[in-house]
């Protein structure tokens, strides 16, 4: 989809938002790079077919296309449902997307027994059926002029998100990299515990993706403001506190996580919990960066570090891998993140002089990592004071920001309740 699409969803949001565009030119440059990359992608399927294996069926190649139709439209309406403001269409359609895609699971696997062209079909009609009902709601016909189309600012959109590909295919290697080579080095079911060790981190990737989605909009639409230096510091600082809290807590939590969402072979996955922890918090931080990048339009950056960052990665894994096995792979996770991080941020400074209190984040940094060290000893009660002692401080540290964290909560809690 990157390949195919030049990350054009990227561009719909960043262009929808600034009133210098008309949202049907901005939609109608997505949909015209849309549809050229489903051509490329009917002629590369053709040019595959006359070569593919003839044990492996054609209709996955089928299965292929729709796939990436569905879930490239996708990716382009939602953006621009973002764009222009319509946040509640975002929220339906993201509901309906996971209702349809489970109702038809449950239809397709266990009752009419599909298997995996069950499972192909309904993560496709559960995605198409979103499409339908987003272009219901904003009435997209309203947006589908031909004459709206704008050669110029297509290419101006294209410019803008093609160094984008390179940020996203990164970010696959960043993740996968290790996968592959833990595989290569020490074998399947390594790789396996590797794996599951993913379920309690995708705890703080899911708390972050929530704020980082909500942020890019704020980002595009505050950075030209005269306060805008406050309101990034600010945000930044919270974010990072954020991060760094819940880290710490689901690290202290992470033994008697394990012991529910791990089976018993792979209960030896914990370990490994912690460093991958702290490359979430500094994966989520170098996203904060980028939407201001994003904003800023210098998406060359953004991949820049995430290239870099992948590179380090892979080079260290294939160093430590063999050596110290998934503990050597989560590492070099944690510090190919950093890298990243590092880097856009210094990237940033060149366009934002936001205050950023370094001393106090370092300090914070290291107490995580104070954590790791003693989390690797169990869950007894020695590790379990220091561990407390530790969040203890990051409160004192940031007590600020946790009053507003508390109140927050306390408002969600009376709305959920009203």
């Amino acid at each position: 989809m990157p390949i195919l699409l030049l990350v054009i969803q990227d561009a719909v949001m960043r262009f929808s938002i600034d009133i210098e565009y008309q949202s049907a030119e901005v939609l109608m440059s997505a949909l015209w790079v849309f549809l050229r990359g489903m051509i490329i992608c009917l002629v590369c399927i053709f040019l595959i077919s006359l070569f593919h294996n003839p044990n492996i069926p054609a209709k996955y190649l089928l299965y292929f296309f729709f796939l990436v139709f569905a879930n490239g439209l996708y990716s382009i309406l939602i953006n621009f449902v973002r764009g222009i403001d319509k946040l509640q269409v975002l929220v339906e359609a993201s509901i309906i997307t996971t209702a349809a895609s489970c109702t038809f699971n449950i239809i397709f696997l266990p009752i009419l027994k599909l298997g995996i062209d069950g499972y192909l079909l309904a993560n496709f009609l559960g995605t198409i059926i979103a499409n339908f009902w987003i272009c219901f709601r904003i009435k997209i016909w309203r947006f589908i002029k031909i004459k709206s189309f704008k050669r110029n600012l297509c290419y101006e959109m294209e410019k803008f998100s093609s160094p984008l590909i390179l940020n996203r295919i990164g970010w696959w290697i960043n993740d996968l990299s290790a996968r592959y080579i833990i595989l290569w080095f020490i074998g399947a079911s390594y790789n396996g515990i590797y794996t599951v060790a993913y379920k309690i981190p995708n705890i703080l990737t899911t708390c972050s993706d929530a704020f980082s989605q909500a942020w890019q909009l704020s980002a595009i639409k505050e950075f030209d403001s005269n306060d805008k230096t406050s309101f990034i510091s600010n945000m930044y600082d919270f974010y990072n506190f954020f991060l760094v809290f819940c880290c710490s807590i689901i690290i202290f939590l992470n033994i008697p996580l394990a012991k529910i969402l791990y089976g018993r072979d792979f209960f030896i996955a914990w370990k490994y919990v912690p460093p991958i922890l702290i490359a979430v918090v500094f994966s989520s931080l170098s996203g904060f960066i980028g939407s201001l990048l994003i904003a800023k339009k210098a998406t060359k950056n953004i991949s820049k570090a995430t290239i870099i960052g992948a590179i380090s990665n892979i080079i260290l894994n294939i160093i430590f891998v063999p050596s110290y096995g998934i503990m050597g792979a989560a590492i070099c996770t944690m510090i190919s993140s950093i890298i990243i991080w590092v880097i856009r941020l210094i990237d940033i400074k060149k366009y934002v002089k936001f205050k950023l209190y370094l001393i106090k984040n370092i300090i914070s940094y290291i107490l995580l990592l104070i954590q790791f060290k003693i989390s690797l000893e169990g869950f007894k009660i020695d590790t379990i004071i220091i561990q407390c002692v530790i969040i203890f401080i990051i409160s004192i540290m940031y007590k600020s920001y946790l009053k507003k964290l508390g109140i927050m909560l306390r408002r969600i809690i009376k709305i959920k309740k009203a």
